[in-house]
Formats: structure tokens, sequence, C-alpha cells
């Protein structure tokens, strides 16, 4: 199955890369019958607009996350999922999850980062405990790719003014949920961290006019804005920021 997802202009920092696949056995339904296995790293290539996920045990893993909050954009996470649920021949609709989304809690590992009133407005907002909707269906011992939100925008800009000099750690607990037979089924929880930043995801490389035409520079992230690949930019002779860079120097 291939999941096609829009794109934006992109940013980020590629983090830790590789996580290992967690193992899974045969299930006949209730909790767990679904497995969380990794957050899978964007194709590195766009075409007409979008990115295409692929679902494959051999898909490349990120470890945990960066998200530049200057982009003021939310940080997606790209799960893959794993059925644990069997089939006989014949019975493979009946026994597929038909997932609807992912019940997400966050917190940060500063305590001293927000105050009593800011975690109240976060808290109000929905920003913090919430249903990130998707919708799947997931056969009998089957993969999928699903991206949805895991930090939402709102989070980013929140917190965008208070990270000038410094970063925090987000830690985000997850379960993906799902319907099946007419029946409830859940994931296990899945923890992911990931480093939020103003601008840690832009290299600076000065005016455009210094740069060479073939200039090599790193376009981020093509599929979610923002997060998890760094991007080049420079200045123009009007100072404004050219993001990615293009070298007008010989």
């Amino acid at each position: 199955m291939q999941r096609q997802i829009g794109t934006l202009p992109t940013t980020g920092l590629v983090g830790l890369v590789g996580l290992a696949a967690l193992g899974g056995c045969a299930a006949n339904g209730g909790d767990e019958s679904i497995l969380v296995l990794r957050n899978v790293a964007p194709p590195m290539s766009a075409t007409g607009g979008a990115c295409t996920f692929t679902p494959a045990e051999t898909e490349v893993g990120l470890g945990s996350g960066v998200l530049d909050t200057s982009a003021r954009t939310r940080y997606e996470f790209a799960a893959q999922l794993k059925s644990r649920i069997i089939a006989v021949s014949g019975q493979e609709d009946a026994r597929t999850i038909i997932l609807r989304g992912a019940n997400v809690d966050l917190t940060f590992t500063d305590a001293t980062l927000l105050g009593a009133a800011e975690l109240a407005d976060l808290q109000s907002k929905n920003l913090l405990h919430f249903m990130s909707p998707f919708s799947a269906p997931l056969g009998p011992g089957g993969l999928t790719d699903a991206p949805f939100e895991l930090i939402p925008a709102g989070v980013a800009t929140a917190l965008d003014g208070k990270l000038a000099t410094t970063t925090t750690v987000v830690q985000a607990k997850f379960t993906v949920v799902g319907d099946l037979a007419g029946g409830n089924v859940s994931s296990q929880t899945f923890s992911y961290s990931v480093t939020l930043g103003h601008g840690i995801l832009v290299a600076n490389n000065g005016p455009c006019a210094m740069l060479k035409t073939s200039f090599p520079a790193r376009t981020g992230n093509p599929c979610f804005p923002g997060q998890d690949a760094i991007i080049d930019c420079c200045t123009s002779p009007a100072g404004a920021p050219v993001c990615p860079t293009v070298g007008t120097g010989m």
C-alpha cells in the first residue's frame, strides 16, 4: 500500500537513524493488536508535490526528532504500523483493522519552561492531550505507514519566543487505536522525544553573492516543514533570506 501526503517548503535536522524494528506475535484482538514499529524517515524526494511512503520492513526509522519552532509548524510522525492479527484464507477482510487515529500525550522535560497559566492555556486548547485522527486499513499481518500530527503547531508557536538561545525536549507518548469487527483495538504505548529550538535547522551561509552557483545546498525535509533535516540559506543583496541557498557568485 502506498500513502501520499501533500508537501510544503521544508526544513529539519535528521534524527537518530536505524531504530530497531520491534518483534510481534500473532494476536486475535484486544489491546496491542497494532504494533508501532518506528517513525519512518521521509523519502528524500518528492514528485508532483507529494511524498510517497511505501511500507516495508527495510524502511529507515528516526530514533528521535527535531522541530524548528521558527517555522511555526507542527511535527509529523510517520508511524510504521504492523497488524498482530491473524486470519485464515478468505477471512482477510473481516480481520482487517480500520485505523482511526492516535491518542497523544505531551510533556516537557524542563518543568520551568512554562508557567502554570501558560500550561493551562495549552491544555484549554487541547494541545497537550488530544486525539490525532487519521484513517487507513491494516490487513492481517500487514504493514502500513500512517503520518499524523504528534506536536501541534500551537505548541511550537507558544515556545518559539522562549527558545532564542536554548532548546528544550518534548516527550510524546501515544497509542494508535482502531476498529476490528465492531470492537476496539489499540497499539502498545510508544514514546518519542523531539528537540525544539528557534532556527536550529537553518544554516546561514552569508551573502548569496559569495557562494558559487554550484554550491550544494541542503534543501531540508521534502515532506514535512520545519523538522528533521537542515536547510541551507543565504542573504540576497536586499538583505532577504534565500532558502534554500541559491549561490550567485562565480
